[in-house]
């Protein structure tokens, strides 16, 4: 069984030495997953090389890594054009992350119409947190609630398959 997994493996490093996106971002995935520190630059690199080739989960991965200051310098106006690209590419988290930072000004200034467009947009491809927000602008738009009490403590999604 390990000699077939280490078959899968090198299929995928060739793969991805040959410039497929879904084996660098499996690649990177596997770096991130890894214990040893000096990986996250190993995951930043594979996924750089997805995501410049338009490989949406690559291009959120970017988001991620530069919103939470992994393997990079935090920054949140990068973050927010790696977010951005992927959520063009209908990336659902990516839409969710964008709705969240145009809301509460990350990166960017505050947009509560961007805002209300990149939730709904993640809301349909089934990112309940979306949908909730929406309703929580929507009551405090309709009742003159000023927004920002309820929605403070939003924050972007990361990497876990469980956010949603």
């Amino acid at each position: 069984m390990s000699s077939e997994k280490n078959l899968k493996d090198a299929d995928l490093l060739e793969n991805a030495n040959k410039g497929n996106p879904k084996a660098q971002y499996r690649l990177g995935l596997m770096a991130l997953a890894s214990s040893k520190k000096k990986d996250i630059n190993r995951a930043l690199n594979w996924f750089n090389l997805a995501a410049i080739k338009a490989f949406p989960p690559a291009q959120y991965s970017m988001g991620v890594l530069y919103d939470k200051g992994l393997g990079v310098t935090e920054n949140k106006s990068t973050a927010l054009l790696w977010y951005y690209a992927a959520a063009q590419n209908n990336h659902a988290k990516a839409q969710y992350n964008l709705g969240v930072f145009f809301l509460n000004g990350i990166g960017t200034a505050v947009n509560l119409e961007e805002a209300n467009s990149w939730f709904s947009k993640a809301a349909q491809q089934g990112i309940k947190k979306a949908a909730k927000i929406l309703e929580i602008l929507t009551r405090a738009k309709d009742s003159g609630l000023k927004y920002v009490d309820k929605v403070k403590s939003i924050e972007a999604l990361g990497f876990s398959e469980n956010e949603n």
